[in-house]
Order: C-alpha cells, then sequence, then structure tokens
C-alpha cells in the first residue's frame, strides 16, 4: 500500500497504537510522525483493575510518559486534531500547560481535553487549574473540554487568544458560575454546555454570529442579544423559567429554525400563567419534553404550535413515567384542524392521555384534502370505543 494509505490506517489508531506499528518493519519506523491527529485516549485504563488505590498514580505516570514521548519525537510542523482522554487532576496541570504548548506550537485546529476519570477517583473536587503563562492558540477552531476545572479568568484567556474559535463544548464546568461570551468570539458557530448540574447559573451571550446553542444543566437565567443567526436551541434542563426562555427567543424568532425544550421538573405556575409567544416564522422542527406529574403542563402547548406557521416536525414527550392520565374527559373537540403534522402529534397525544375518552370531534378548517386525510389517520390511534367525527 501506499504510504499516504498507511498513513490513514494509523490516523484512525489512538496515538500510542500508531506509534507501536514503529517496530512492524524499517518502512513503518517513521511513518506514525506523519500524522496530523493524535489521539491519546486512556479513558479505558482502569476498566479492568479491581484495586484501584494501587494503580492510578502508576496508571497515570505511564500515560502521561507516553504522551510526552511522542510529542517529543513528533516532527511534523502542524497537527490538526489533539486530543488527551484521561482522568488527571490539578496536580498534573504543569503537563497540561505542556501540552497546550505543544498544541500552540503545531498548530493545532481541534483541541479535545477530557479529564474525565473513570468511577471518578481521577476528579479534582477541590482544586481549580491555574496556568502559569497565557496560551495562544490562533488555528484553534474547535475546542472541547470535559471536566477540566477551570475559572471563569482561564476560560476567557481561552476565548481572547482563539480568535479563531468556531466550536466551543464545555461538560461539567465547575468553576464557571457566570459564562459570559461577547463579541472577541466573532467566528463562533456552535456553542455546547452539557453536564451543568451544580454550578453553572447564567449564561449572557451577545454579539455573536452563532448557529447553535445546547445548554444541559439544573438551571439556567439566559440573556441574548443581537444573535440574529441563532438557528438551533436545545435546552435540557431540571427546571426553568418558560417565561423569560421565551423572551430571549423573540430576540432570535425571525432566524429560528429548530427548538427543543426539556424540562424534567417544570414550574407549573409560571407554565399556567405564560405571558406570550413570540412568533416563529421558520421554525421547521420543535421538540418539548416536560416531566412532573400533571398534564396541566401541556396546556401552553397551543400557543406554541399557534407562533410557528411553517413546522414541519413536533415532537412531544412526558419525561415522567408516573403522569397523571385524565380520568374525567370524556369529549375532545378539536376545532379548525389543518392536518399538519404538529397538528396530528398533538391530537393523538391528548387522545392516548384521556383514559376515559368517548368521543373525538374534529372540525376541518375548510375543506382540504389534506385535513381530512390527517383525521382519518386518527383511527388508527384511538381506543375501538371512541367515537371519532369529523366535520
Amino acid at each position: 500500500m501506499l504510504d499516504d494509505v498507511l498513513i490513514k490506517i494509523l490516523s484512525l489508531m489512538p496515538a500510542k497504537d500508531a506509534v507501536a506499528t514503529s517496530g512492524i518493519a524499517t518502512r513503518w519506523k517513521y511513518l506514525w510522525r506523519n500524522l496530523r491527529q493524535l489521539n491519546f485516549d486512556g479513558s479505558e485504563t482502569f476498566r479492568d483493575k479491581i484495586d484501584l488505590a494501587d494503580v492510578v498514580k502508576s496508571e497515570s505516570e505511564k500515560f502521561i510518559n507516553q504522551v510526552n514521548s511522542v510529542i517529543r519525537s513528533y516532527n511534523h510542523l502542524t497537527v490538526s486534531d489533539f486530543r488527551i482522554r484521561y482522568g488527571l487532576n490539578h496536580n498534573h496541570q504543569t503537563n497540561i500547560h505542556d501540552w497546550l504548548q505543544f498544541a500552540v506550537r503545531k498548530k493545532v485546529e481541534f483541541l479535545e481535553l477530557d479529564l474525565t476519570g473513570l468511577y471518578g477517583y481521577m476528579y479534582s473536587n477541590g482544586e481549580p487549574f491555574d496556568f502559569p503563562t497565557v496560551v495562544v492558540l490562533h488555528y484553534l477552531k474547535k475546542l472541547i473540554l470535559k471536566r477540566l476545572n477551570v475559572t471563569e479568568v482561564i476560560f476567557h484567556k481561552f476565548l481572547k487568544n482563539s480568535p479563531n474559535l468556531e466550536m466551543i463544548s464545555i461538560h461539567d464546568p465547575l468553576y464557571l458560575d457566570d459564562i459570559i461570551i461577547g463579541g472577541e468570539c466573532r467566528n463562533l458557530r456552535h456553542l455546547e454546555i452539557v453536564d451543568a448540574y451544580k454550578y453553572a447559573k447564567s449564561i449572557y451571550l451577545s454579539d455573536l454570529d452563532l448557529l447553535s446553542f445546547t445548554f444541559k444543566g439544573y438551571y439556567i437565567d439566559l440573556l441574548f442579544a443581537r444573535l440574529s443567526k441563532l438557528k438551533e436551541l436545545d435546552l435540557d434542563v431540571v427546571r426553568l423559567n418558560i417565561n423569560n426562555v421565551f423572551r430571549q427567543i423573540s430576540l432570535c424568532a425571525l432566524s429560528l429554525e429548530s427548538l427543543s425544550i426539556t424540562v424534567k421538573k417544570p414550574e407549573v405556575r409560571r407554565i399556567l400563567k405564560l405571558e406570550s409567544v413570540p412568533v416563529l416564522p421558520n421554525l421547521k422542527k420543535l421538540r418539548l419534553a416536560v416531566g412532573g406529574g400533571g398534564n396541566e403542563c401541556f396546556l401552553f402547548l397551543p400557543s406554541v404550535i399557534n407562533a410557528c406557521p411553517n413546522l414541519e416536525t413536533f415532537s412531544i414527550k412526558k419525561e415522567s413515567n408516573r403522569c397523571n392520565p385524565q380520568k374525567h374527559l370524556r369529549l375532545i373537540e378539536i376545532v379548525e384542524y389543518k392536518g399538519r403534522k404538529c397538528d396530528f402529534e398533538l391530537a393523538a397525544y391528548i387522545i392516548q392521555s384521556a383514559v376515559a375518552l368517548k368521543k373525538v370531534v374534529i372540525s376541518i378548517v375548510r375543506e382540504r384534502m389534506k385535513a381530512r386525510s390527517s383525521a382519518e389517520r386518527i383511527k388508527s390511534i384511538k381506543p375501538q370505543d371512541v367515537e371519532l367525527v369529523i366535520v
């Protein structure tokens, strides 16, 4: 095989395995040095170990030595991808800083630091990372930080000194209470903050050409300003101020195409007092998942659906298996049924939750074949003893 083919095969391996191929034959000795992706994945190190306490330190030193040995021998001018996946903590920050400096020298475009340790043994519970010098990553386009205990000051150094960042993914941000990202990241297109169940409190995003934003955590206080290109918004939280969310959505209503909201423990009173839903003229995909024990949380659905005239995909889900069925609802009347997919999904949800249902009346808006055909489909999902009337 040609060298280019062999190098492609090596790029699919973890770095330590790719380096090990240097012993196959003379031709392979330096072949790995042509790799532009260095992936050091030690996340499975302790999976088969029984007594972790005796091996954590030695295994950590072994992993660090492997990384250092490879980057010392690596002589290619650039590295496109540089990934570290291993459970390290603040005691190893000098090594991590050296690896970041390597990323700087090699003009890395994709950097991943995943310090998530198996079973949590390697977590840094009380100490944040503190890098002694500023890391300037001019070429960096994609950044993934997992369980890297950086303070807000260090995080903003990353942002300030990485002017070409297009994507940021932060997992378990232990020391980022308030996340503020503004005009200094003009190239940022995708932002993801997940597993923020302990500390993240507020997120302020302004003056960005952001295309997608994902947040998964306990609670979030959102503040948007001048996000005119935001197309995808995904919020998965335990608690949420629904009124504030829709106020912020109104600021990017014209550009939004996909909206997903999951609330595991909704504040029912706030949902029932929903102030207003902005018109979302270009929204094509909508997903709503609400937890809790009562179906009253879905009373705001008509307002949301009416605000989405061009909706193509609609998904609705109860996040709790203990939701209370509607035991007394016997008659359902759906007025001005248009036959859209979202109309059908909403009707199906209501019918399936009403265990005492006897009759469904669907009033079609004008005489539309599409609406009538969609209404006829409800026959296949309703119980046999429920009467369906289409007018």
